[in-house]
This record gives structure tokens, sequence and C-alpha cells, in this order.
């Protein structure tokens, strides 16, 4: 963990970007790349349930315990939201468009992932083009 977060900040300061790029782009898609090979594994053995309660878990771990675990190791401040709104609102399309798309016909179709997949593509460029 200190080798990535020591890399990241020496890749932000390099190319001149800010820490939060580094973190919702490359950071986020490196920590997830091992969720992303067990979602691949469990759906090519056909555990599709599995599938849901890891993505769920995964939230709900780095939403409250992992945030809750930093905010006891050191507590903080968050004075200005603003650098986190398109965060949020891409999390929350992201989960409105993943709920709508799984209760509609209780799957998620190529053309609706392609679509979540969109989402995420346009939550970075909205993180480059407005920072």
């Amino acid at each position: 963990a200190e080798g990535v977060v020591f890399s990241a900040s020496k890749l932000a300061e390099a190319f001149n970007l800010s820490l939060m790029i580094i973190g919702v782009s490359l950071v986020a898609f490196g920590t997830s790349l091992p969720e992303i090979a067990f979602e691949i594994k469990a759906i090519r053995m056909g555990h599709k349930t599995m599938i849901l309660g890891n993505i769920m878990g995964s939230i709900v771990i780095n939403a409250a315990l992992v945030l809750g675990l930093v905010g006891i190791i050191s507590p903080f401040a968050i004075t200005d939201f603003s650098p986190y709104l398109i965060g949020a609102a891409f999390t929350l399309i992201a989960c409105l468009f993943f709920i709508k798309f799984v209760r509609s016909e209780r799957k998620v179709t190529e053309i609706e992932a392609l679509f979540l997949f969109g989402i995420y593509i346009f939550f970075i460029f909205a993180e480059l083009y407005f920072r």
C-alpha cells in the first residue's frame, strides 16, 4: 500500500495532475483488478449471485468500513465537498442505472453493461475536464 501511495503521488507530480485524478482513475482501477478477476471467474463458474454480493459488499466496505477505520486512525475534516461532487454524482447515476437494469428483467444485458462501462469512461473524462 505504501508503494502505491508513493508511486501515485510521484505520478501526479510528474504529469502535473491532482491526486484526486490519479486516485479516481489509476489507483481505483488498480485496486479494482482483484474484484474484476473475481467477477470474471465467478460468472464463468455460474455463481451469478456471488457477483452481486461481492459488488455490494465491496461498496459498503469501502464507503463505511474503510472510511470509518481511516477516521478512527486519523480523524479528518472535509471542508470543501466540491472536489467530490462529480464522483458522488456518477456514483449515484451508476447505482440508479444498475438498479433499473437488474429490476427490469432481473439481469444486465450486454447493451446495459456497455452503458454502465460508458458511465465510467464519461466519469473519467468529466473528472479530467472539470478539474
